[in-house]
């Protein structure tokens, strides 16, 4: 049997509205690791976030909370502001089957995600 985790990462992602508020719905992503340093690393947390929910050129508030054994250990938030480029290959994130592919990778060396801290 696996060894349970030690740290559990969730992600709120609130991508901003037309109006200019933010969306109170959220994009929600975890992780679970072993070490705090890897808890506090969401890059790939959140670049696979703006790949599988389609996140384009726009501003996002995001929620970062940090579990250490089921218990709070750490929380940031702060603003993300993205410009995106997309490639023509399917996401490897999704399994597509017969279905025609309608998200693509994102390309990290072109793309552009600033922090900016709340």
């Amino acid at each position: 049997m696996a060894r349970k985790k030690m740290f559990k990462t969730t992600v709120d992602i609130h991508e901003k509205m037309l109006g200019g508020n933010f969306d109170t719905g959220a994009y929600t992503y975890v992780k679970e690791c072993d070490t705090l340093e890897q808890a506090k690393d969401i890059k790939d947390l959140l670049w696979q976030a703006i790949e599988i929910e389609g996140i384009g050129d726009t501003e996002c508030f995001v929620e970062v909370l940090i579990e250490k054994n089921g218990e709070y250990r750490d929380r940031d938030e702060f603003v993300m502001v993205t410009k995106i480029v997309r490639t023509d290959v399917p996401s490897k994130f999704v399994v597509w089957g017969d279905m025609e592919p309608h998200l693509f990778e994102v390309d990290k060396e072109k793309s552009v995600l600033n922090i900016e801290l709340a």
